[in-house]
């Protein structure tokens, strides 16, 4: 998670960012190094063990997306990434996402 909000503040320090969700570039770099990192964390993790790497990386990528669409996350990210704000700002909000993505992979998995 550190070397993503680096990647993220890096990207927006010289974007001249405005407070809003992550845009275009800096969306897309966020949330293919969000779903690296996910992805590498879940498959270590021995509650995971029999889950394929498609199945964990659609949640990992509904994880980044949510996170990537917070009303500040243009702001708060590069923030958390230069320790002017504690991860835990938005501790509610991956709690909520992770959460949430893990129900609609469990719906989508029961309706097949």
């Amino acid at each position: 998670m550190k070397k993503i909000l680096l990647v993220i503040s890096f990207l927006l320090a010289s974007n001249n960012s405005f407070a809003g969700p992550l845009e275009g570039k800096i969306r897309e770099a966020f949330i293919k190094t969000f779903d690296k990192s996910c992805l590498d964390t879940q498959t270590k993790m021995p509650v995971n063990d029999g889950l394929s790497p498609s199945i964990l990386l659609k949640y990992c990528h509904c994880n980044a997306e949510m996170i990537a669409d917070a009303p500040n996350a243009s702001t708060v990210i590069p923030a958390i990434g230069r320790h002017d704000m504690p991860i835990t700002t938005y501790s509610a909000l991956m709690q909520h996402a992770s959460e949430y993505c893990a129900k609609q992979l469990l719906k989508d998995f029961v309706s097949k």
